[in-house]
C-alpha cells in the first residue's frame, strides 16, 4: 500500500460504527511489531535489538500522527522492558532474620 492508501484506510476506519473495525490499524501495529520480534532479520538472520524495534514501531505511529489519524496506543512497547524481579516481602525478610 503507499502512504496515501493507509491514511485512507484509516480514516474510514476512524469513521466505522464497529468498535472492532476502529481499532484495526493499531491490531496490525501490534502483529507487526510481534512479527519482526520473533523473526528477526532475514537479510543477516538475527533478532533485531529491543531499541530497533521500538524505534520502527515509534516511526509507524509517528506516520500516523503526522498526518492527523493517530493511533490510539495505551501500552506502546518500551526500549526497556520492566522486570520482573521483585524485592523482598516483609514476610521474607523476617524469614531470613529469624534463621539467621
Amino acid at each position: 500500500m503507499t502512504p496515501d492508501e493507509l491514511i485512507e484506510e484509516r480514516e474510514k476506519e476512524m469513521g466505522s460504527s464497529d468498535r472492532f473495525m476502529r481499532r484495526r490499524a493499531e491490531e496490525r501495529l501490534d502483529e507487526w511489531f510481534a512479527y519482526l520480534n520473533e523473526t528477526g532479520s532475514a537479510r543477516t538472520g538475527g533478532k533485531y535489538a529491543r531499541n530497533t524495534l521500538v524505534s520502527a514501531y515509534n516511526a509507524v505511529r509517528g506516520f500516523y500522527r503526522a498526518n492527523y489519524v493517530g493511533l490510539i496506543i495505551e501500552d506502546a512497547p518500551s526500549a526497556w522492558p520492566a522486570k520482573s524481579k521483585h524485592g523482598l516481602m516483609l514476610e521474607d525478610l523476617g524469614r531470613l532474620l529469624e534463621d539467621g
